[in-house]
């Protein structure tokens, strides 16, 4: 598909004019298809860009759970860039855009977070995740900060799809450019997996962690031998906080070798009903680390797999580490 800059640059003076002329009102998607189609594009190819749009909103959501708002809010734009109409986008986008000014002071965020939060209100009057994000705003929103003029948005808006289109289609279009996009989120979707196994091993060895204190409770604390074990073990939790990944889970599965001798050290001498107890469950945490564990290094296998077939087309993915117990 032919689209020099001269039809592109037309294009995007036609839907200014025509944006112009609806202050109040901002196109619809027919009119956007129209515009589309004014400059090439088919039937077929609008279709696969609206299907674009939906797995961007799809991406956004999942970098929201795992808490990269910057990522997931630049996703969110790019969906809405492309169908103005995506209403999960402009939702995510709000929220994502209110977190990124939490937890990183960015003002201009405030602004971004009341214009998506509007502009689902727009389309959705009664979504109730736009109104807690307005609700926070009137908290957060500081009085010099002014808010953007509508038409400078909307104007941005219209550009930032003109210029998705002119990205998605100036570049002769080869057969593999979608497939290239299908295994980017195949990578994505393989390295969200692998979080979220690895999300399920920290619950436990949290849990694990609880029932530490409870034992040292209990117990002759001025026997030597459980003295030794026991300081051991707090040498060790110390270290995990300057630990990356991979060192952390060493040390974590050393955690687990000490906290064995100890329970088999205090099973041998002293086993009262309540030691016994504690025990039984610092025991049943062994299973289920051991089950969140493997969970975890088949995620990780997969997504590994993917990372090596296709590290010189997407090298921003990087391996993950294993976790090998002993």
């Amino acid at each position: 598909m032919d689209l020099n800059q001269e039809n592109l640059n037309k294009q995007v003076s036609q839907m200014l004019k025509l944006q112009e002329q609806n202050k109040n009102k901002a196109l619809t998607l027919e009119e956007l298809k129209e515009v589309a189609s004014s400059i090439g594009i088919s039937d077929v190819e609008w279709k696969e860009m609206m299907e674009n749009a939906d797995k961007l909103a799809d991406e956004a959501q999942k970098h929201q759970y795992f808490k990269n708002y910057d990522l997931s809010f630049e996703t969110a734009v790019q969906s809405v860039s492309i169908n103005p109409y995506q209403l999960n986008a402009k939702i995510i986008a709000s929220e994502s855009a209110l977190k990124v000014y939490e937890t990183d002071k960015k003002d201009e965020f405030l602004d971004k977070a009341e214009y998506y939060a509007k502009e689902v209100l727009k389309q959705s009057r009664n979504e109730k995740r736009a109104y807690e994000v307005l609700s926070a705003l009137n908290k957060y929103k500081k009085q010099e900060v002014g808010s953007k003029k509508k038409l400078v948005f909307i104007a941005a808006g219209i550009i930032l799809f003109i210029g998705f289109i002119a990205a998605f289609f100036i570049m002769p279009k080869s057969s593999e450019s979608k497939q290239d996009m299908d295994i980017k989120f195949q990578l994505i979707e393989a390295q969200e997996n692998a979080n979220a196994a690895w999300a399920q091993v920290e619950n436990v060895l949290t849990r694990r962690d609880e029932l530490i204190p409870q034992l040292t409770a209990v117990v002759d604390i001025n026997n030597s031998q459980y003295k030794t074990i026991i300081d051991e073990i707090d040498i060790l939790k110390a270290e995990l906080k300057n630990a990356d990944k991979q060192k952390s889970m060493i040390i974590q599965e050393e955690i687990n070798v000490k906290l064995q001798e100890l329970t088999a050290l205090i099973a041998s001498q002293d086993m009262s009903e309540n030691i016994e107890l504690i025990i039984v469950q610092i025991e049943g945490t062994y299973n289920r680390i051991s089950v969140e564990t493997k969970r975890y290094n088949e995620a990780v296998k997969e997504y590994n797999i993917l990372v090596k077939k296709y590290s010189d087309m997407f090298p921003e993915f990087e391996e993950m580490p294993y976790y090998n117990q002993k």
